[in-house]
């Protein structure tokens, strides 16, 4: 009732419930407010998508991205993307982001890097590590622009932390590996 209402505060404060209970039946009904005519609701129903943490939700915020033209809400889109879990199938979300670097909006860029962030913490084992030139971006960014510098800054830092740890991970699975004896000939020689 509170959604079908007229008072956009009470439409957004159910939305976020709905968000924050994260139930697999209320992602078509938080989506479509996405398409609301009300900038502030569509904010609203981007955030709360993304914290469902239903991987459905990454369709309808990807979906939304493309047609959206107002920059407060494009910025909880991008963020929102970076957040949400994702089917195998869906876009890489590195891939769906990156273009938003070069948005004309300042708080896109920097929501933009906030999703890179999210995506590199939460995701690193199924995300696509950016290029040289990507990352050469962020830092020419960060130089440029003195008001995304710690949104660049710190994805900068947070992807360099995640590739380490990513690679330490990959590192002990082959060390694991080469560890494990392949066959009974195999264990005789190691004991000799």
């Amino acid at each position: 009732r509170a959604l079908s209402g007229n008072d956009p505060e009470l439409q957004k404060a159910a939305l976020l419930g709905l968000g924050r209970i994260g139930a697999a039946k209320s992602i078509d009904q938080i989506g479509t407010y996405l398409y609301s005519p009300q900038p502030d609701i569509r904010k609203t129903a981007a955030f709360s998508l993304a914290i469902t943490m239903n991987p459905n939700a990454y369709n309808w915020l990807v979906k939304r991205l493309a047609s959206e033209t107002n920059h407060g809400v494009l910025a909880e889109l991008v963020a929102g993307i970076g957040i949400a879990p994702k089917h195998e199938s869906d876009p890489d979300r590195v891939t769906v982001l990156l273009p938003y670097l070069d948005h004309v909006a300042i708080s896109v860029r920097a929501s933009t890097c906030d999703g890179l962030n999210y995506a590199w913490s939460m995701y690193r084992d199924t995300i696509s590590v950016p290029n040289s030139t990507q990352v050469f971006k962020l830092m020419s960014m960060a130089q440029a622009h003195p008001e995304l510098a710690d949104h660049c800054l710190y994805s900068l830092t947070r992807l360099r932390t995640e590739t380490a740890l990513f690679e330490q991970a990959q590192l002990l699975k082959t060390i694991a590996t080469a560890s494990t004896p392949r066959s009974e000939e195999h264990t005789s020689e190691l004991q000799l």
